[in-house]
């Protein structure tokens, strides 16, 4: 598996070559896994920020931490969407079966080492069994806007984006781009069918797809430290159930291109975190993991 990383690169008063010197020098550049998720969630974790905070969660469980994420008291999920390939045009690949036999010919876009695209792309080998995941090729960017200017540029050729609405965003941002597959289980493939070309429920050739589309699923949750009282917890839960149903905040929510899809009370977060702490942390997906991100 090759991996290289690539930093952010804005600022019209530098020159185009010490932009491209700065952005060679930077390949290959090491980069903390996931660091802003964990440092955030550790804070949370010890409730050392002021109140009874909380905070959205990553889909994610991919390292060793100083915390179990499994004891931070849920409030619920914001949104429940599935994650979608976006593919440059210009691959010539027209069928799902193509673009497996073409993973070693494409390179694959992320936020960051450790990030949900990093994540969901090495679980697209180690849960289906499609293709070696040695076969994978990374650059790592800053964040999804370098990778969008990446894909814009010709640097990558596909990128695994949460949710639906997002990778349909960045397909629509690059004239070359398509917004490929949705990774949906089969229960809700038909609600994805006109935003793309194929939706995962409906390829028989790749096995576990179904099982790959439950656990990629982008969910952004919120959560409490663990010590939070029983009542306030409550009351956060109550409030969060209120504020979901909301039409005004929904209607805020969509205008900032942010739709409240397919939201969860606690309980299915719960069941959600517990399904993901035993198979993240299980091989094949931790052996995985502490390979791609050592």
């Amino acid at each position: 598996m090759r991996t290289h990383a690539s930093a952010s690169r804005t600022g019209n008063s530098i020159s185009a070559r010490a932009r491209l010197s700065s952005w060679k020098m930077s390949r290959g550049q090491a980069v903390e896994p996931a660091l802003p998720a964990y440092i955030t969630n550790r804070r949370i974790h010890t409730g050392c920020c002021s109140g009874i905070p909380s905070a959205a969660l990553p889909p994610q469980i991919v390292t060793e931490t100083a915390y179990d994420i499994t004891e931070m008291p849920p409030i619920g999920a914001m949104v429940r969407d599935p994650n979608a390939l976006v593919l440059r045009s210009d691959t010539g690949i027209e069928t799902f079966n193509q673009f497996i036999d073409s993973i070693s010919e494409l390179t694959f876009g992320t936020q960051g080492v450790g990030s949900a695209a990093h994540t969901v792309t090495l679980m697209l080998s180690a849960v289906t069994g499609a293709f070696p995941v040695n076969r994978l090729q990374f650059v790592h960017y800053a964040g999804t806007s370098g990778a969008q200017t990446g894909m814009a540029r010709g640097e990558i050729d596909a990128m695994i984006v949460g949710t639906v609405s997002s990778a349909a965003q960045v397909a629509a941002s690059v004239d070359s781009a398509q917004l490929f597959c949705v990774f949906s289980s089969p229960a809700n493939a038909t609600e994805y069918e006109r935003q793309t070309q194929y939706y995962s429920s409906a390829i028989d050739s790749v096995p576990d797809l179904d099982r790959y589309a439950e656990l990629t699923q982008f969910i952004r949750m919120l959560v409490t430290p663990p010590e939070v009282p029983a009542e306030p917890l409550s009351a956060l839960r109550n409030a969060f159930s209120k504020l979901i149903e909301d039409e005004a905040f929904r209607q805020e929510a969509v205008d900032r291109n942010r739709p409240i899809t397919n939201p969860g009370n606690y309980e299915t977060v719960a069941e959600t975190l517990r399904d993901r702490a035993e198979v993240y942390g299980s091989e094949p997906l931790r052996g995985v993991f502490n390979d791609a991100f050592s």
